[in-house]
């Protein structure tokens, strides 16, 4: 299997390009609507001219990035693809995109499963390059992992991050004091007053994680036996599961809608007072509606990060296999700190050079602002505060056993 040359040298500035890229070469790029801005595609190409030419296509979501690569592996999963993509776009060209592609956008959270899945190529090398260097230890130890597409110190480096944001509430201002005031926590999900007033995007592992945080637990756990002791004293790991599934029956009784299209503009028709989606969502969205502000909750709350990782088909390389030599330059200016922007905040997605801290993900001091910090949770506007951040986690691959609970646990009822 092709991989990117073991002990390529990652360059350190994205200025070199011009003096090293080979004649004629191109990069392929596949990313996500509203995630790559197209001013750095333009400035790497221009460093590299005449010899560079970047090609760049757009999926609707990350879901479609995944189960493009799952259809052009396997093509008897291409009619569930051509069904995401709808009938204005022909699946096998979408899936042969992402299969051929030096590199595509994929959330941390659908790597594990692209891995064991083979859908994705280990970055060979990366581990001395700038670029991986510059990142903080819980950044390395996110892209690291295993054949079983698992955390592993020593593991292979699957993906490089770009781009990082977190779960977090938008709500109506002119209803919240009808449910006790801007919400500040996750436990403001559970007030009567919310009772069918929620929308949620349409994730198990976010809606089970809130559900998680209500009971004071990480959104990440491998055995529910292991947090008995969180919950009840003497209870057993099956009583342990009944409180988790009591709460999540009592949460979904709240929500309204899980719905990744509609949620948030039922929440400024005024349908629903809370919504529960992505950072890169909802800031946008309530920074041009009226009625709507934003809160990240105060215990802390799931991470995303956007990556760079090449499809298990990648053409670009050397006899066309693998990905293209200038994939390694591109991620490096990707990570350049002169990329860093802390006042955009998390708006359209945070660079990872802003989380710096070896042990907690902390923001470096912001620059003045002039921003008054009306949104809980939220420090110059627009980036959650550190000592939440610290609080927060990445969603992890979860265990066979863990899977088995989350499906038990999702087998709730709802009046609603």
């Amino acid at each position: 299997m092709a991989r990117i040359a073991a002990g390529t040298a990652f360059v350190a500035s994205a200025t070199e390009v011009r003096a090293d890229a080979p004649p004629r070469t191109s990069l392929k790029l596949v990313s996500v609507k509203g995630g790559l801005q197209s001013q750095w595609t333009n400035e790497f190409q221009n460093l590299a001219k005449p010899s560079l030419k970047v090609n760049t296509m757009q999926s609707n979501s990350l879901q479609e990035v995944y189960e493009a690569l799952v259809a052009a592996k396997d093509p008897s999963e291409m009619p569930k693809l051509q069904a995401l993509v709808g009938k204005k776009r022909n699946a096998s060209n979408v899936a042969s995109q992402a299969w051929s592609a030096d590199a595509i956008t994929l959330g941390d959270a659908w790597m594990g499963d692209a891995i064991r899945n083979g859908l994705l190529l280990p970055m060979d090398g990366a581990e001395n390059s700038s670029w991986f260097k510059r990142l903080s230890p819980r950044w390395q130890a996110l892209v690291r992992r295993g054949a079983d597409g698992r955390l592993d110190p020593t593991g292979k480096v699957y993906g490089a991050p770009y781009r990082w944001g977190c779960t977090m509430m938008a709500y109506r201002r002119d209803k919240a004091a009808r449910f006790g005031g801007p919400p500040t926590d996750w436990d403001v999900l559970l007030r009567p007053e919310l009772k069918g007033k929620i929308g949620f995007v349409e994730s198990a592992r976010e809606f089970v994680g809130a559900g998680l945080k209500t009971l004071g637990l990480p959104y990440n756990f491998e055995d529910l036996n292991r947090l008995t002791p969180c919950l009840q004293s003497n209870g057993s790991a099956a009583q342990t599961v009944d409180i988790l599934h009591e709460r999540l029956k009592l949460l979904r009784a709240q929500v309204r809608m899980f719905d990744n299209k509609n949620y948030l503009q039922a929440l400024g028709d005024g349908e629903i007072w809370v919504a529960v989606g992505w950072s890169s969502e909802v800031i946008p969205f309530a920074e041009r509606t009226p009625k709507v502000e934003f809160a990240v909750p105060a215990s802390g709350t799931s991470l995303w990060a956007d990556m760079w990782c090449v499809p298990g088909g990648a053409t670009g390389g050397s006899g066309g296999t693998g990905p293209s030599p200038l994939l390694d330059r591109w991620i490096d200016f990707s990570l350049q700190p002169g990329r860093m922007d802390s006042s955009r905040g998390i708006r359209t997605g945070g660079s990872p050079l802003m989380l710096h801290k070896a042990t907690q993900l902390e923001c470096p001091p912001m620059p003045p602002s002039r921003v008054k910090d009306k949104s809980p949770g939220m420090q110059g506007g627009t980036t959650p505060k550190p000592e939440i951040i610290g609080k927060s986690e990445f969603l992890l691959p979860l265990s066979g056993t863990a899977i088995q609970q989350y499906r038990k646990a999702l087998t709730v009822e709802s009046t609603v």
